[in-house]
């Protein structure tokens, strides 16, 4: 359940921290405030943007705010505008980006869009109501999965029983806009997350309403067959005792998931790979104490990094008193050690490493594709101040995407295939409040300084997460850019694939060219050296040209070619991968590929 609080702006005084600092991230707040108070839900569009809900409107807000990154790509220094209002106001409510590049929402703990959803198309910006919701049923503290078939699971708090427990399922589909019932849950899914596991089951733990035993309950969902498998149970009680919250949700690098309590504790699922055989839970590290009490996360945001660690919004554990307390503060979980950090670097606005008036709840974070992390705050003295959490070190390799090619038959529409296009995790997790998921491909496009993203849409792998060797496919279209030579890359929850190199004006390659390319054609050698290359051809290559780029999309030679041997002079480039192509007098692309300089 989101509180919604009357916010009094404290400061806290000094404490004895019981966890030793290690490297972590630093924040930078945006330039630019946006044009309305924060209102939690924070989505990725599949061009780059992001859309954040807002308290403008009626009711509990029915308004969003748009960012868009600045010319070269800055989401501090990036701008805002307003987006058309949703037809119904909600708070804390069900969300997906759709392959479609379409936005789907649904429910609300708070406002009258309990009993609706709506899509919102961002190229007519307009919103479009779902269809009808069963009778007496409401989308409330709903958790929500995309499937690999593009419906949206859907978990509503008040179901065909008509109250607690709830474990009634919906299924809503993206092209009728109906709501399907499905077949119920085992487990009651109020309050609970939902993590999406490489098999594509979802797996739950339920809550242990109106009861509260010493372990909690899981379940998975096998959306092949529409059916749920009871699980194990977890080697600690994550709910806390007084308010039956509990934590997000996340699946880690090493292919395990971690669930986050309420509690002190926490636990580690590793699955078998198999649908019909259950997984094994493990006790992670408990949370730490910070000021001399444990801090845990009742019904709050958490986010991977590009680093593999997780970022985590935390406050002091829930007690008889209150479940919901303050101060915010913020740690970063190391799957590998196995242990929590806290992140005390000074937070810009507010003069301090943590948020001495918001509760843990009333934060919320987005992966971006450059790496970087979005946090919105609804509860600090300016929520209209946004702010970016820059990792402490480097991406982990295992959540780099890898292109194979980019074609397009018509110059508007690419196609692009490679691998991991959908990361290696869902990116952010919230739990039934809130569900902003990023495990979609986003394309980025430099020429020098300046940065563009692409319109992706039609993954051909809806949903997924960690598919490691299978072949990855979406579709791409280009905002308005001057020709060029663009470095591109291909981003999933943040992590950046390697460049390749993206021509305007546009050359067909799927359609036969006047001048055909003969394969292995052009050579150049010796590839690697110290900068000075040969280039030879079988083909007639006198009066074309050779250009070539740095990894960043700079042109640093274009140099005409004489007979077909030549020579090509690099030495005074750093050392580094380097790409070229050789042009016709024509235009057409005659031969492209890759240069390393050693030195």
């Amino acid at each position: 359940m989101k509180k919604l609080l009357g916010i009094s702006f404290l400061t806290l005084s000094s404490a004895v921290f019981s966890i030793t600092n290690a490297q972590t991230g630093t924040w930078t707040a945006l330039t630019n405030l946006a044009p309305h108070d924060n209102q939690g839900v924070m989505l990725l569009l599949t061009d780059g943007t992001v859309i954040c809900s807002n308290t403008s409107g009626a009711g509990y807000g029915t308004g969003w705010d748009k960012l868009t990154p600045d010319i070269h790509g800055s989401y501090v220094n990036g701008t805002w505008t307003s987006i058309k209002n949703m037809i119904n106001d909600r708070f804390a409510f069900s969300s997906q980006v759709l392959p479609s590049g379409k936005v789907y929402v649904a429910g609300g703990e708070y406002g009258n869009g309990g009993y609706y959803g709506e899509v919102y198309d961002p190229v007519a910006n307009t919103w479009t109501i779902c269809g009808n919701i069963p009778t007496n049923w409401n989308i409330y503290d709903a958790p929500s999965e995309i499937l690999y078939n593009g419906n949206v699971l859907e978990g509503p708090e008040i179901g065909a029983n008509g109250g607690q427990p709830c474990n009634s399922i919906l299924q809503w589909n993206p092209t009728t806009l109906n709501y399907i019932n499905e077949n119920a849950e085992p487990q009651n899914h109020d309050e609970a997350s939902w993590v999406k596991l490489p098999d594509s089951t979802v797996l739950t733990v339920g809550m242990p309403y109106p009861n509260n035993p010493s372990q909690d309950s899981s379940c998975r969902y096998i959306p092949q067959t529409n059916t749920w498998l009871v699980d194990n149970m977890t080697p600690s009680n994550i709910y806390d005792q007084y308010g039956y919250e509990a934590g997000p949700a996340f699946l880690l690098p090493n292919g395990k998931a971690i669930f986050f309590g309420a509690t002190q504790y926490n636990a580690i699922y590793t699955p078998t790979g198999k649908h019909t055989t259950k997984g094994t839970w493990t006790a992670a590290a408990n949370f730490p104490k910070i000021g001399g009490q444990y801090v845990t996360m009742p019904d709050a945001p958490g986010v991977m990094l590009v680093n593999g660690h997780i970022l985590l919004a935390v406050s002091p554990i829930p007690n008889s008193s209150n479940t919901f307390n303050t101060p915010t503060y913020f740690l970063e979980y190391d799957y590998v050690a196995n242990t929590f950090t806290q992140v005390t670097a000074t937070i810009p606005t507010i003069g301090s490493d943590n948020l001495s008036g918001s509760i843990s709840q009333n934060n919320s974070f987005l992966d971006l594709p450059d790496g970087t992390v979005l946090m919105g705050c609804a509860a600090i003295s300016s929520p209209k101040q946004y702010f970016i959490y820059t990792p402490g070190s480097w991406p982990i390799a295992a959540g780099k995407p890898t292109i194979n090619s980019v074609t397009t038959s018509n110059c508007v529409t690419y196609k692009i295939t490679g691998k991991l296009f959908n990361g290696i995790s869902e990116g952010t997790g919230y739990g039934d409040d809130a569900q902003n998921s990023t495990n979609y491909p986003v394309i980025r496009l430099t020429n020098g300084t300046n940065v563009y993203y692409a319109k992706t849409t039609n993954w051909n792998r809806i949903g997924a997460v960690m598919t490691d060797s299978l072949e990855d496919t979406a579709y791409f279209t280009i905002p308005t850019m001057p020709n060029g030579t663009y470095s591109l890359v291909v981003t999933a929850n943040g992590f950046a694939s390697n460049p390749t190199l993206f021509t305007l004006p546009c050359i067909p390659t799927d359609v036969q060219t006047t001048t055909p390319v003969v394969a292995n054609a052009i050579s150049i050698y010796p590839n690697p050296n110290n900068g000075v290359f040969t280039i030879e051809s079988s083909i007639q290559i006198d009066k074309s040209t050779v250009e070539v780029y740095n990894m960043v999309g700079q042109q640093v030679m274009n140099k005409l070619l004489a007979g077909s041997k030549n020579q090509l002079d690099l030495s005074s480039q750093s050392a580094g991968i380097y790409f070229y192509r050789v042009l016709s007098e024509s235009g057409s692309i005659l031969g492209n590929g890759k240069l390393v300089i050693q030195k």
